[in-house]
């Protein structure tokens, strides 16, 4: 290995080493290295990092490109991966009102629907004379004192359960009511992501990890190692 190679690994192993991907990329080079000759001592992960290569072979790199994302984005594809996404999450929610929840998401999916979900047990019931009252416009429907709320079935799946299908349907929601205003009118976008509005950006990124798990995961059955693995995105500002 020349020294101009040496310098520039060392430079990007050391920009590595402060970035979040150090932990995973380090534990990979320990699996794939270990009992080789050309095992590089890691011990000391904050002043060394493992060569990103073997500059005397010639790199193979693998990119692909995602163009126009916002645009692209499929409101039903885009809101399933969502509802997968939760699914997968290890993020807690505190102090949320899963019975005002469970009534939100039979106004909106019905009986059937949330039957074939698995969300049996947080179906709701009305009292009174509007049971069969089933629309968010409908004042009653939005006084809690008119339902009955099993929440002692509400076990941690449930609850997620119910968490990302709520996000779901607010996925789909958003990407199906974008309206711009100009000329003195008011324009409603067709299809994709809004382009300017916040939560697009979180629904971006979402698609985007998804994505990147995915194409891992190909990898890994393919029989490929990848010991760097990161994502570019060009064009970010932050308010």
């Amino acid at each position: 290995m020349n020294k101009s190679s040496s310098t520039f690994n060392d430079k990007v192993g050391s920009d590595l080493a402060k970035s979040i991907l150090w932990g995973q990329r380090k534990k990979l080079q320990s699996e794939i290295l270990n009992g080789r000759k050309d095992t590089v001592d890691i011990t000391n992960e904050k002043e060394r990092c493992p060569p990103l290569q073997d500059f005397q072979k010639k790199p193979v790199l693998v990119g692909a490109d995602v163009a126009a994302l916002y645009p692209s984005l499929d409101r039903v594809i885009t809101g399933a991966m969502v509802y997968d996404a939760a699914i997968q999450s290890d993020i807690e929610f505190c102090g949320f009102d899963y019975k005002m929840l469970a009534v939100f998401l039979y106004l909106i999916m019905g009986h059937t629907q949330m039957l074939k979900c698995g969300l049996k047990d947080c179906i709701p019931q009305r009292r009174g004379p509007h049971n069969n009252v089933r629309s968010l416009a409908a004042a009653c429907n939005r006084d809690m004192s008119e339902w009955v709320v099993r929440d002692y079935k509400f076990t941690p799946e449930i609850k997620k359960r119910m968490i990302a299908r709520m996000l779901q349907i607010e996925t789909i929601t958003l990407m199906n009511s974008s309206c711009y205003s100009f000329g003195g009118k008011i324009y409603k976008q067709k299809g994709g992501a809004g382009i300017g509005e916040r939560s697009s950006a979180c629904i971006a990124k979402v698609v985007m990890s998804m994505w990147d798990k995915a194409w891992a995961t190909t990898q890994s059955l393919l029989g490929l190692r990848a010991l760097l693995f990161f994502r570019y995105i060009d064009d970010y500002y932050s308010l």
